[in-house]
């Protein structure tokens, strides 16, 4: 009786075996999305479980630990080694692609100072003189813009609590402001995007009221207007619905639950002239120093007519001329891609903005303009070329890397530390 059960079973697995192939053989050769099923129905499948398993046999059997992007495995090693406080010293040397264009290479002073010799960073006036609350940024490096929401809650609390600790500035991101920004009470450059998230009214326009109250906070050290929309070149944003959480619509100022579209510029600023009078206008309700974050890949005539612009015209009174300029600019390389995490075609994504590294032509020497302080006080935060100003004598300074971000302007060490102007990375 036991072996008729036995073989009953066995002939009904058996049969349900045969009757699965025969459904899924009829199921491959009448679908219409896939040819490789409809060509090759059963065995095909196996390509599709191939596929999947791909990922994680190239990352962990065939590549090497400087391979992956943006961050390779030993970068990602050495994150989690600090992160645990168990130090970041290697021996044997290091695996890193030193002849790569834009690599960061720090090279050995024949006679280094002493420690008793070193001097402190010395910090770089931001808007002093032309708005009543200036700010002076303290540190070579500083964190770059990314949005709560594109970060999690404990992420943005580490970095502000981190910014306060190594003394740079944290940037918002287009997000807006939340309150684990705060936390930490690091010093914060706030990010005006086309939407608007953060600073906008019922309808979406900028608001004063909101910029005053922002401005109120302060850690809120300076605002920053960035030009066009980094996550879709060409295209405008969509946060999805299911995103907007209700502490999202309360950071950002929109309807809870529903699409929140950003335009691909700024709706209220589409020319050079309209710029500065943004840049004046929320500097005058702030009152704290505003700047300008644009693409790398701007033609150097279109940034020159800004620079012209911003002066008012030769007929303009000198004090006319000055008080249009940004109190700082930013240019936007292609480094790592931008835009946290996210969605964006793929071949503008692959082509878009100009790469990290080659030569900053607009930094080749020192520009002129009316007012000398000024052009220091505007200098060019080069995000797109780290360490355009190369061979500066930072060992004079005692320089520590506090946070792995963008470099603070070079324009923060004096003239006569920067003895090598035709040098660049």
């Amino acid at each position: 009786m036991l072996d008729l059960l036995l073989v009953t079973t066995g002939v009904l697995l058996a049969l349900a075996f045969a009757g699965g192939l025969v459904y899924l053989y009829v199921q491959d050769v009448t679908q219409e999305r896939h040819a490789v099923l409809r060509n090759f129905p059963l065995v095909g499948h196996l390509r599709y479980l191939f596929e999947s398993l791909g990922e994680y046999f190239r990352q962990y059997f065939f590549l090497g630990d400087r391979d992956e992007m943006p961050f390779d495995r030993a970068t990602r090693s050495w994150v989690y080694r600090m992160a645990k406080n168990q130090g970041g010293i290697i021996g044997f040397g290091s695996t890193y692609r030193i002849h790569e264009a834009g690599a960061l290479v720090f090279v050995n002073a024949p006679f280094p100072v002493l420690d008793e010799e070193q001097r402190p960073t010395p910090p770089l006036p931001i808007g002093e003189g032309y708005c009543r609350t200036p700010f002076s940024g303290r540190s070579l490096v500083n964190v770059s813009a990314m949005s709560f929401g594109a970060i999690s809650r404990p992420a943005v609390q580490a970095l502000s609590r981190g910014a306060a600790a190594a003394g740079c500035w944290l940037d918002t991101g287009e997000g807006g402001l939340s309150p684990y920004h705060l936390e930490g009470g690091c010093d914060i450059i706030f990010q005006i995007g086309t939407a608007k998230y953060g600073v906008r009214d019922a309808s979406g326009q900028l608001s004063d009221q909101r910029l005053r109250e922002l401005a109120a906070h302060e850690c809120v050290r300076a605002f920053e207007i960035k030009l066009s929309q980094g996550a879709k070149p060409g295209k405008g944003g969509v946060l999805l619905s299911n995103k907007v959480t209700r502490e999202i619509a309360d950071i950002r100022g929109i309807p809870l639950g529903k699409d929140s579209l950003s335009p691909n510029r700024h709706r209220d600023v589409a020319n050079i002239d309209q710029l500065l009078d943004q840049v004046e206008h929320v500097r005058a309700t702030t009152g704290k120093p505003v700047g300008v974050k644009a693409g790398r890949c701007q033609d150097r005539d279109r940034r020159q007519r800004l620079h012209g612009r911003a002066h008012g015209g030769h007929r303009a009174p000198r004090s006319a001329r000055r008080t249009r300029l940004p109190d700082h600019r930013w240019w936007r390389g292609r480094q790592w891609c931008g835009a946290t995490g996210a969605g964006r075609p793929h071949g503008p994504v692959d082509r878009r903005s100009a790469a990290a590294g080659g030569r900053c032509t607009d930094r080749q020497r020192p520009q002129a303009t009316d007012s000398p302080d000024r052009s220091r006080q505007a200098g060019d935060s080069g995000s797109g070329c780290v360490g355009t100003r190369s061979r500066c004598r930072f060992r004079q300074h005692g320089t520590r890397l506090h946070v792995f971000a963008r470099l603070h302007p070079g324009s923060a060490l004096s003239r006569q530390h920067l003895p090598d102007w035709g040098h660049y990375a």
